[in-house]
């Protein structure tokens, strides 16, 4: 414990005297707590500063006693409240009385001798949280302690009674020290990761409210839902890549934008659940035409397997020529568009005058389905497979998510099921992929995102 000289300098020998005061308080606090002598005092922190000859002089008095010792004081102004602080006299003439204060702030402290004062200490300058919190951050920046003893049982979550709040100790029925829980807010990125392959770390997270809440497998996030209630789950599908004739050709044909999904899940704690976030397609480097590869689907999938929410990739863009058009955007429905696949397969390569003619772009991946794949490039992996983009000679690859690689023709966006790239009437068009929607009030908007797709899941309602 630290002294408070309150301003007045005192000798070394009233400081020795002060110094034991203090321990002998302490000790007789620490015995009552343990013998449970008091429910009131039980509840309340008993930590005071004890200074000898002096007094607190223009606090806020809430009574004037006696007390047979300066541990009964002691155990008076624990039981009282809205006590703060304590007189207690100890010379011939004083001896006995007992005062106790309110808590007022700063109070003026007197040289008296005969008289000794003690003010109770906020138990939370004892308690540091760590630099690295792996439980759950309070908003004052302390950090959840779990699990916690609360009224005699043990709790390993935040609790509900009208604000989320946690212990900071191992046990609130005695310590009385609880944070309001930092919001149940998650925003997950991808992680800085570009191109046909996902994140391989997790750091992007840091000072989040992701922070060591999230492990990897292959580029996909895995993380275990904290709390029982209600979430809206919000998830956009990534945009294809733009094309163009050549590096030397500044017109491009824009790529699809990814589609967005919303609706409302009840979660329980300790779910695993599987996300994978849909990353742009690339534009192409070498060579001539340079379409872009289809963007990845976004996904929302439990552990077993059983999808949540699926947001659908947009289509890759084609060369600025007439052959070729924008890609399509990410789709609302659960088919992919230009040839698309169903039920959660891959899109395919369709042509559909001349039959024989070949078109050399991946389609998107689905859910299950891999997206087809031309002679040199590579369709989009589904997600049960990893969700790789597909890859191209000219480096026109598929976003992660499943997205399609564009070389001689735009790339297929990923989603539910994956988009298709077709030939109809001498026009190429990627596809964009599908979408996929299970909860309740539900929002679904088409060509939304121009950009990486994001997953937004906020605790709305707690299970009391």
């Amino acid at each position: 414990m630290q002294e408070n000289t309150g301003g007045v300098q005192q000798g070394d020998g009233k400081h020795k005297r002060g110094a034991m005061y203090n321990f002998f308080v302490l000790a007789v606090v620490v015995l009552c707590l343990r013998r449970g002598v008091g429910q009131t005092i039980h509840r309340r922190a008993a930590l005071f500063n004890t200074l000898e000859n002096f007094r607190v002089i223009n606090g806020d008095l809430i009574k004037r006693q006696r007390s047979q010792s300066l541990g009964t004081c002691t155990q008076q102004c624990l039981s009282e409240p809205s006590c703060a602080s304590f007189n207690f006299g100890s010379s011939s003439d004083s001896r006995g009385f007992c005062e106790l204060y309110k808590d007022g702030g700063d109070v003026t402290l007197s040289a008296k001798p005969g008289w000794l004062c003690g003010k109770l200490l906020d138990k939370r300058q004892f308690v540091k949280p760590p630099a690295e919190c792996k439980t759950w951050r309070t908003k004052d920046g302390g950090c959840c302690v779990f699990p916690f003893f609360y009224q005699g049982k043990l709790h390993d979550k935040c609790i509900f009674d009208g604000q989320l709040w946690c212990s900071v100790t191992d046990n609130y029925d005695t310590d009385r020290m609880r944070g309001a829980c930092q919001d149940f807010n998650f925003t997950f990125t991808t992680l800085g990761a570009q191109g046909e392959t996902g994140p391989s770390n997790t750091s992007g997270y840091q000072g989040t409210t992701l922070e060591n809440k999230v492990t990897l497998q292959k580029g996909i996030q895995i993380w275990k839902v904290p709390m029982n209630g209600t979430y809206v789950i919000e998830a956009w599908g990534a945009s294809g890549a733009v094309g163009r004739q050549n590096n030397s050709c500044s017109s491009t044909r824009a790529g699809g934008k990814g589609a967005y999904m919303k609706g409302c899940f009840n979660l329980t704690q300790g779910t695993s659940v599987k996300i994978l976030i849909g990353q742009r397609g690339s534009n192409g480097k070498t060579g001539s035409p340079l379409p872009g590869g289809g963007g990845g689907g976004t996904f929302v999938v439990l552990n077993s397997g059983n999808p949540f929410i699926i947001a659908g990739g947009g289509g890759g863009g084609g060369a600025p020529s007439n052959e070729y058009s924008e890609g399509d955007p990410g789709k609302i429905t659960e088919n992919g568009s230009q040839s698309g696949g169903f039920n959660g397969d891959g899109g395919i390569l369709f042509v559909e005058d001349p039959p024989s003619a070949n078109l050399d772009a991946g389609a998107g991946g689905g859910l299950i389905g891999n997206g087809k794949s031309g002679k040199i490039t590579k369709g989009g992996s589904s997600f049960n497979n990893g969700g790789l983009g597909g890859k191209s000679q000219s480096g026109g690859n598929g976003g992660f998510g499943g997205g399609g690689g564009g070389f001689q023709h735009p790339g297929g966006g990923g989603g539910y099921s994956g988009g298709g790239v077709m030939k109809k009437s001498g026009v190429t068009i990627a596809g964009g992929g599908g979408s996929l929607n299970r909860g309740i009030n539900q929002v679904e908007t088409e060509d939304v995102n121009r950009d990486d797709g994001k997953v937004v899941i906020v605790l709305v309602e707690p299970e009391k």
